[in-house]
């Protein structure tokens, strides 16, 4: 009896898509911090009342901003 070498059959793998950061690109980085333990996901823009204070998160991390002093010699509507 002779032995014929077989073909082996192989299966087809196809990879697997991976949650990128182009995939989650609707969705805002930035987190506001209401009270303890409560969070609110912030859109693209963001209004607020004079003399309101805010704390703002960037994945989890705490940032602050500030705005150039030019803006408030000329009574600039845009902040």
């Amino acid at each position: 009896n002779r032995i014929r070498p077989g073909r082996k059959r192989v299966k087809v793998r196809y990879p697997k898509e991976k949650e990128t950061e182009a995939g989650s690109k609707g969705q805002s980085i930035l987190t506001q911090v209401l009270d303890k333990g409560r969070f609110l996901r912030l859109g693209e823009s963001l209004s607020l009342n004079p003399g309101k204070t805010m704390e703002l998160r960037c994945k989890g991390t705490n940032i602050g901003w500030a705005y150039p002093s030019y803006l408030d010699t000329f009574n600039d509507n845009r902040l």
